[in-house]
């Protein structure tokens, strides 16, 4: 349903069911009618373009799912101490309340009674009276927001509004014609989010104020800062290590993902994880440096980044994820460090540049894939921490032309080097007991198999027509 743009329910509805919009990618807005009790998962899952929903008190159920892959600049509109506002603040969505969260008087809200999370400052009250201004030390000391949208059509911000909050970001609207000089003040700095240009923009720089306006973030449940979107336009760019007073410790799922322009990226250190398909299809992305506190790179994270030339991947990091390097037809070299015990299914596949690459002592698995189609690998030597050497990993590799199996490794699975059409010398030890179907299929005709007499690779050697030279 990726043309359905509105959608409205019967008040005789109950339940919206699993995968109900799923990928509804023009739907921009729903109101859920009084009644509805439950959200199920995935809902409205992938709907890229949903930006708000109004959900009433009678929803009492909401999977955690329910919302997941949605736009980032989703707002849900809730009744003040609602399920639907419990959930927004667990699961990080931008939120708004209609209710008694807000002290308002004359146009100035002068409190706030809410329990925190990512909260929408409204420019309507509830009485429908407008709201112009955030009086003096209406969140002062506030412990429990982390994110403030303020709503256009506010105009002032008084002294103290946010004076000793622990807020690390705040987006201000254009509307804004006068922010005090204390309205921040406090021993925790803030970033602030406006557009170039406007009032609340040239405030912020002339006191120095970081903008953030790039990065996307959510706050994490240990009061750090996952980047969940870049949005800037420069080519060259810098990942923050922090966004007003939280560290960013992660570059999260699809983050940079089809940011085609960007053509370097500085990972700050502190960051520990790249999320799955963080930077997927950069495709003028040519330089990357990630810093010694990575400890995992998720899958499809560089996945089709077809001009980056090399890599080094940090010791530290123990697992590189299914098709991390995928596609990825610029790179030449890549240094997978001694901490890496596991390389995922079609981690390397059609990087067709690639010439070399050293597999380190502990790596226990290679998965299927892994380097299919690499067609300008030369050589390559299987650790012996290596037990398994799964499906179709080395098939297609056209230039390979010798492979050392070490001692460790008990099964080459089916077609583990088919197609390797140069391939001219395999060493493979006594500590295989099976070799699978088809693992050398297509392979040069003057391949030889070097291994132990009376070995399983002996036997594989004689019943598949292939030379074998006993050592």
């Amino acid at each position: 349903c990726n043309s359905l743009t509105q959608v409205r329910l019967p008040d005789t509805v109950t339940r919206i069911g699993t995968d109900m919009f799923y990928n509804c990618d023009s739907l921009t807005e729903v109101t859920i009618p009084d009644g509805v009790t439950s959200i199920e998962y995935s809902a409205f899952g992938d709907c890229d373009n949903l930006t708000r929903v109004t959900i009433p008190s009678s929803v009492t159920e909401i999977d955690d799912a329910a919302f997941q892959w949605c736009s980032e600049d989703l707002t849900l509109n809730v009744q003040a101490g609602s399920a639907a506002e419990t959930f927004a603040i667990e699961n990080g969505i931008r939120f708004e309340t209609t209710g008694s969260n807000y002290t308002v008087a004359n146009g100035v809200i002068t409190g706030y009674q809410g329990v925190g999370g990512r909260i929408v400052i409204p420019s309507t009250h509830i009485d429908g009276s407008s709201i112009t201004a955030i009086g003096e030390g209406a969140f002062s000391g506030n412990k429990v927001i982390s994110s403030i949208t303020v709503s256009e059509g506010i105009q002032e911000i008084r002294a103290g509004a946010f004076a000793n909050s622990t807020l690390y970001e705040i987006h201000l609207p254009d509307s804004l014609t006068d922010i005090a000089d204390t309205a921040f003040d406090g021993p925790d700095s803030v970033a602030i989010v406006a557009s170039a240009g406007s009032g609340a923009h040239s405030w912020a720089v002339a006191r120095g104020y970081y903008d953030c306006s790039a990065f996307k973030s959510t706050l994490l449940p240990d009061d750090t800062l996952s980047i969940t979107k870049y949005i800037g336009s420069d080519t060259d760019v810098s990942i923050p290590s922090s966004i007003g007073w939280a560290p960013v410790t992660s570059i999260g799922d699809e983050a940079f993902a089809y940011c085609r322009s960007v053509t370097s990226v500085t990972i700050p250190d502190g960051v520990t994880s790249i999320g799955d398909w963080a930077f997927r299809d950069c495709s003028s992305l040519t330089s990357v440096t990630i810093p010694g506190s990575v400890t995992s790179i998720g899958e499809g994270a560089f996945d089709g980044c077809s001009v980056l030339a090399s890599v080094t991947i940090p010791n530290g990091v123990t697992s590189i994820g299914d098709w991390a390097f995928s596609d990825c037809s610029g790179l030449t070299s890549v240094t997978i460090p001694d901490s890496v015990t596991s390389i995922g299914e079609l981690a390397f596949s059609d990087c067709s540049s690639l010439t070399s690459v050293t597999i380190p002592d502990g790596v226990t698995s290679i998965g299927a894939d892994a380097f299919l189609r690499c067609s300008s690998l030369t050589s390559v030597t299987i650790p012996g921490s290596v037990t398994s050497i799964e499906v179709w990993a080395f098939e297609d590799c056209s230039s390979l032309t010798s492979v050392t199996i070490s001692n460790g490794v008990t099964s080459i699975e089916y077609g583990a080097f088919s197609g390797c059409s140069s391939l001219t010398s395999v060493t493979i030890p006594d500590s295989v007991t099976s070799i699978g179907d088809w693992a050398f299929d297509d392979c040069s005709e003057s391949l030889v198999i070097h291994g132990k007499a009376g070995s399983c690779a002996e036997t594989y050697a004689t019943e598949n027509g292939i030379a074998f030279v006993a050592e």
